[in-house]
């Protein structure tokens, strides 16, 4: 039911190469990639017994709903796997390429394998079996009237698999924000520590900065309207949950390269609680008020204008009020 063997992971990580009896993967590893796998393992195993007893006495007032119920109450065992998945992730990344030991395994393991699931992929199996049980209950309450007392029962299992579908999607989410934020630290040259709270990015977007003096009305004095002109310096503009970071762009050519390569310059950034924002005479700007300063920035569309203002004011809004105006003190602090 599960689809997992007990001892795939566990045996070969611990009794690796018999010649020098060292494991493939430490024993603390084994403990975050694996963590309660053969719990888990047995509570589906007993799961499936009590679905081939009900199938041998099947009728039409048998009920099933409550096998499915009495998994969801075994739900817990899944915490510290779903809660380790991201490092279980990190731990196999870094030992495909840096451990030849592993390697072997792993390929062995695909090639003894190879018309059923990879062993990367069975990282991932048992966050993907609650999905299709999920998916198998609401089949079931469709299929059963109304007025058979399984229809019940199945409801509350459905309300049980939905909590700890959306557990997952929760971690999902909060892993694949963690990864974004990680390439964006690696991209923007003096960046700040992104990645010391769970913050997610909520929007992107480039702009061109207008510079120049901005008078109490929001009207620029500036040169004619060209982007060739130097007035007009290309921005990115990062939208996360609690904060706002501009950084600039500029290009560089290497020797013997025809292509420009663009690279991102952090500039500050900003609690939302500290910033505001609001239209430009010029349909397509906008002005954004910080502690520092303020910046008038144009989009390509007014579309693109507008949803970017109502982002920002969204987020303001369901943003953590800070005591602190400017939570960022220097690219070198953290967020």
């Amino acid at each position: 039911s599960s689809g997992i063997n007990a001892e795939w992971p566990l045996r070969p990580g611990y009794i690796a190469g018999r010649e020098n009896q060292k494991p493939i993967l430490n024993p603390a590893n084994i403990r975050i990639c694996f963590a309660d796998l053969l719990e888990v393992r047995k509570v589906h195993q007993v799961f499936l017994e009590r679905l081939e007893h009900k199938q041998a006495i099947w009728s039409a007032d048998q009920i099933i709903g409550d096998t499915f119920l009495k998994l969801a109450q075994r739900f817990d065992c899944y915490s510290n796997y779903i809660n380790n998945y991201p490092s279980t992730i990190t731990i196999y990344r870094k030992n495909i390429n840096e451990n030849p030991a592993f390697w072997a395994f792993v390929e062995h393991f695909n090639r003894q394998n190879s018309n059923r699931t990879k062993f990367f992929e069975l990282l991932s199996r048992p966050m993907n079996r609650i999905e299709s049980l999920k998916t198998l209950v609401s089949s079931l309450i469709f299929y059963t009237p109304d007025k058979h007392t399984d229809h019940t029962i199945l409801q509350q299992c459905e309300t049980e698999y939905t909590k700890l579908s959306e557990f997952i999607e929760k971690s999902r989410t909060q892993y694949n924000h963690l990864t974004e934020l990680k390439v964006l630290e690696s991209k923007v040259i003096d960046c700040p520590i992104l990645t010391d709270k769970k913050r997610g990015i909520i929007a992107q977007a480039e702009v061109y900065r207008v510079k120049g003096i901005i008078d109490e009305s929001g009207a620029p004095h500036t040169f004619p309207q060209d982007k060739k002109f130097p007035h007009f310096q290309k921005y990115k503009l990062h939208l996360f949950d609690d904060a706002i970071m501009l950084s600039r762009v500029s290009y560089e050519i290497q020797p013997y390269d025809s292509q420009k390569r663009e690279i991102e310059n952090f500039v500050n950034t900003y609690a939302l609680s500290a910033i505001r924002v609001k239209n430009a005479k010029k349909q397509q700007q906008f002005l954004l008020y910080t502690p520092k300063s303020v910046y008038l920035f144009e989009f390509e569309t007014l579309e693109g204008m507008a949803e970017w203002v109502d982002h920002i004011n969204d987020a303001i809004k369901n943003a953590p009020k800070l005591l602190v105006p400017n939570v960022y003190i220097s690219p070198q602090k953290t967020m």
